[in-house]
């Protein structure tokens, strides 16, 4: 994120310098939400506007919108047999003071890791190919389990407190509260319209070419005549 905000900075006409930033806001969309992100937001002074893979759920606006799910058969029946539900890690077996754990099968996991996930402290399990590999509860322990050799599961304990779980903590608040919807949902006038133009308009649904060093190219030509575009239409405003 932070090297395109300052990129977008460099592009404008006779303005240079980190006070450029905060004379604007900042919104993205949940594939920006890292802590990483949120931190430099909150130590730049930027006024950001940075989604969360909850933002949706936690809205009363949305509380209906499965009900309106295009795939949702006619009727509101679904009578497409359900997979059962996967094991969560409170099906198994975790003894703190021994750092062992056993799977639903009885199986006991070999630790793999003990240390900080994100703010917490975290330890983890994972089968092996003994373990897993004929398990006759592969279908209810692996969401792929054709493809995934064995079962991994992580244990949380003490969330630590940081600057940057403050940082994240006040971020939540900031899109969730009226004024924050308000900033956000201008990215449907904004950041939208050129992926519909050039993906729809233009017909770029996928690239023809592998490679960064060729894709680039693919995508600066077609933002370029998007723009070109654009200037054809409303012409360019001086200043």
């Amino acid at each position: 994120m932070r090297p395109m905000i300052e990129g977008v900075c460099d592009h404008l006409p006779g303005r240079r310098g980190p006070d450029v930033l905060r004379e604007a806001s900042v919104s993205a969309d949940s594939g920006y939400h890292t802590n990483d992100n949120v931190r430099w937001l909150a130590d730049e002074g930027i006024d950001g506007y940075l989604a969360d893979n909850r933002m949706r759920k936690r809205d009363p606006r949305f509380a209906d919108a499965a009900d309106h799910d295009p795939g949702k058969p006619m009727g509101g029946v679904d009578k497409t047999p359900k997979k059962p539900e996967l094991y969560g890690p409170g099906d198994f077996r975790h003894d703190e003071a021994l750092g062992r754990c056993w799977c639903p099968a009885g199986k006991e996991l070999r630790l793999s890791y003990r240390g900080i996930h994100g703010e917490h402290e975290a330890v983890r399990f994972r089968g092996t190919q003994d373990t897993c590999g004929q398990c006759d509860r592969r279908e209810r322990c692996l969401r792929h389990p054709k493809r995934t050799p064995a079962r991994q599961v992580t244990f949380f304990g003490v969330r630590l407190h940081s600057q940057t779980q403050d940082a994240v903590a006040k971020m939540r608040e900031k899109v969730d509260s009226a004024a924050g919807k308000l900033k956000y949902a201008l990215r449907l006038a904004t950041a939208e319209p050129p992926f519909a133009n050039i993906c729809q308009t233009m017909g770029l649904k996928r690239f023809t070419l592998r490679g960064r060093d060729k894709v680039n190219p693919q995508w600066q030509m077609f933002t370029t005549v998007h723009n070109i575009g654009k200037l054809a239409r409303y012409g360019y405003a001086d200043g």
